[in-house]
C-alpha cells in the first residue's frame, strides 16, 4: 500500500494530538450550574466506562432525546437503550437527533443533550469553554509526530480537514507547532457529509485514482469512512484498546506509533 500513497488526509481532535482527560473539564463545564451539577462524579464515571467498552458502543449510534432519569444511576442505565440500529455505511449523514459515538467528544455530547442540558448554543459554549481550558493547561505537540508530517510533506500531498472552527483550531495548531505543517487546511468542514467535497476541492483528481488517499483520523465515522466508500485507504487512531472497531485498513494507537507508520511511507 505504501508505495501507492500520494495524498495524506489528517484529521485534528485525536489525531494530531491525544488528550485522555479533557472529557472530564467538559463534564464539568456540562453540568455547573445546572440541577445535575451533584452529578458531576458518576458522569465521569460513566464516560470512563464508555472509553473502556464497558458501558453503551463505541462506533454506534445513538438517540440524542432527553432521557427523564431521578439519579445517575438510573440514566447510565437507561442511556444503554438509546443505541440506534444502522449501519455507518447506511447513513451519511446520521439522522436528525442521532449521534455517533466514534470518539470522546461525541461520548460527551451524546452526555448533555441525553441529559437535557444541551440545546445547540449551550453545547457549543461547552466546547468553547473545554478547549480554552485544554489550550491553558500547556497541551503540547508531538515532536516526532510533527517531523514525520514535515518528511511525508517530501513525498505527498497533505491537508489538515478539520470540523472545529477556525480561529479555535488555528490557536490550537500554533500551540502545538503544527501551525504551517501541511500543505493545506481547511476547517468547519462538516464532516461527515463535507469531507469528499472537501478533499475534492483541494484535489480535484483525487478521487479517480482512489487508493493513492490514505485518510487518518480517530472518529472513523467522521474522518474515514466517506473516503472508505470512495476507496481511499484509512488508518484509524484508536487509544481505546477494547471498544467495538468500525472498518478500517490499519489501526494505530498512539502518535508515535502514526510518526513512524509516516515515516515509512518515505522510506
Amino acid at each position: 500500500m505504501n508505495e501507492r500513497i500520494k495524498i495524506i488526509i489528517f484529521d485534528l481532535d485525536g489525531t494530531i494530538y491525544q488528550d485522555f482527560s479533557f472529557y472530564k473539564q467538559y463534564i464539568h463545564f456540562m453540568v455547573e450550574g445546572t440541577q445535575k451539577e451533584d452529578w458531576e462524579e458518576r458522569l465521569i464515571g460513566f464516560a470512563e466506562d464508555v472509553l473502556c467498552g464497558k458501558r453503551l458502543k463505541m462506533n454506534a449510534f445513538y438517540r440524542c432525546a432527553a432521557i427523564n432519569a431521578e439519579d445517575p444511576r438510573r440514566y447510565c442505565d437507561l442511556a444503554e437503550k438509546a443505541i440506534v440500529q444502522i449501519e455507518a455505511a447506511d447513513a451519511s449523514p446520521a439522522p436528525d437527533g442521532v449521534v455517533n459515538l466514534g470518539d470522546a467528544w461525541a461520548v460527551v455530547t451524546f452526555m448533555g443533550y441525553s441529559l437535557g442540558l444541551f440545546d445547540a448554543a449551550r453545547c457549543q459554549r461547552t466546547y468553547q469553554r473545554t478547549r480554552r481550558a485544554m489550550l491553558g493547561s500547556g497541551l503540547r505537540g508531538n515532536t516526532e509526530l510533527r517531523e514525520a508530517i514535515a518528511k511525508a510533506n517530501t513525498r505527498c500531498e497533505t491537508a489538515l480537514l478539520s470540523n472545529s472552527d477556525a480561529e479555535s483550531a488555528t490557536e490550537l495548531l500554533n500551540r502545538l507547532g503544527f501551525g504551517e505543517i501541511f500543505g493545506k487546511r481547511a476547517f468547519s468542514v462538516e464532516k461527515p457529509q463535507g469531507l469528499v467535497e472537501a478533499v475534492h476541492r483541494f484535489f480535484p483528481a483525487a478521487l479517480e485514482e482512489p487508493e493513492s488517499v490514505l485518510a487518518v483520523g480517530d472518529h472513523a465515522y467522521n474522518d474515514l469512512e466517506p473516503l472508505r466508500r470512495a476507496g481511499c485507504r484509512t488508518l484509524w487512531m484508536n487509544p481505546y484498546p477494547d471498544i467495538a472497531e468500525p472498518p478500517h485498513d490499519v489501526c494505530l494507537n498512539t502518535l508515535g506509533e502514526l510518526a513512524e507508520y509516516l515515516n515509512g511511507l518515505c522510506s
